[in-house]
């Protein structure tokens, strides 16, 4: 059966200094080898969601979606890594994932073939960052 704290994802959104988007993204690209317990990051520039078929990115907004091999591989990705900082000022969330369709990367097997994660808390349970 799958473990409730095995894998967690998150999500960061921040508005950087246009000097720093470029940067932020290739670092991200490379973070995965370099953060202990990061399973998998994307990064990209967001686009605001509207009535526009292919709206144009916010360059300035960059988005973080992560996979991490339990909440202590996050925490200390958040207190001590270099990119975290990118994201320190910005809107971040901690959530467990509760069900599993397509791809997770680091996600266990028996958590995608069983569908539904154990958990407790209720049929829709997610934890934000306490820190801000």
């Amino acid at each position: 059966m799958c473990q409730e704290d095995s894998v967690i994802a998150s999500i960061r959104v921040a508005d950087l200094p246009l000097s720093r988007v470029s940067g932020t993204l290739r670092r991200c690209r490379s973070s995965t080898n370099d953060v202990e317990g990061l399973l998998h990051a994307d990064c990209a520039v967001a686009a605001p969601l509207g009535p526009s078929v292919l709206p144009a990115p916010t360059i300035r907004r960059v988005v973080m979606v992560a996979t991490w091999a339990g909440d202590d591989a996050f925490d200390r990705f958040t207190s001590s890594a270099p990119l975290a900082t990118r994201f320190e000022t910005g809107w971040r969330v901690r959530l467990q994932p509760i069900r599993a369709s397509g791809v997770w990367h680091g996600m266990p097997t028996d958590c995608l073939e069983a569908g539904t994660l154990a958990m407790t808390g209720g049929p829709w349970y997610s934890r934000s960052d306490d820190s801000g």
